[in-house]
């Protein structure tokens, strides 16, 4: 086992490199990670900046004690890479979902009210198999997975309504 002190660490460096990914893979709603990953040079640098604060607060012994850090071991930080990569694949095939939703559209509806009736359907379980998930202690990689499933969940209940709405305006 670990010391809480070195789990807290890694869990709290495991959650900002998941930010990061997410922030790069949310520079698009349909595009993927991987299409000109480094475009955005403010993102970049940004990244860098938050990058240099947490290796401050890592390894520097002044900033060690107000934050309960400790020093990662390079073995850890494999570790703590692989698990906060996990967001990618979720997000991608998110993503490859919404990209592809017209294609499901044409093979599964051939009348009118269909479509908004499968989405709806479709929304309704991946919010309550997201909701299941959060309450229950499963891993955090099958977390991850039912937060992904939420999201699209989420997005195929309200996107027409949203964009009803700002069209409205």
């Amino acid at each position: 086992g670990r010391s809480m002190i070195e789990s807290m660490t890694m869990v709290f460096v495991s959650l900002v490199l998941i930010q990061f990914f997410k922030a790069y893979n949310f520079r698009s709603d349909h595009f993927s990670i991987f299409r000109k990953p480094f475009a955005n040079k403010w993102l970049n640098i940004a990244i860098i900046w938050e990058l240099i604060l947490l290796l401050l607060v890592l390894y520097v012994p002044v900033l060690q004690i107000p934050f309960k850090t400790m020093n990662v071991s390079i073995i850890d930080w494999i570790i703590i890479v692989i698990s906060a990569m996990t967001i990618i694949p979720i997000l991608e095939s998110t993503k490859w979902v919404l990209r592809n939703m017209s294609y499901l559209k044409e093979l599964t509806c051939t009348h009118a009210g269909c479509w908004t009736w499968l989405k709806k359907v479709i929304g309704i379980f991946l919010l309550l198999v997201g909701i299941i998930a959060l309450v229950t202690p499963l891993t955090p990689g099958s977390w991850l997975i039912f937060v992904g499933l939420e999201l699209i969940g989420f997005r195929l209940l309200f996107v027409d309504k949203i964009k009803a709405y700002f069209q409205k305006k």
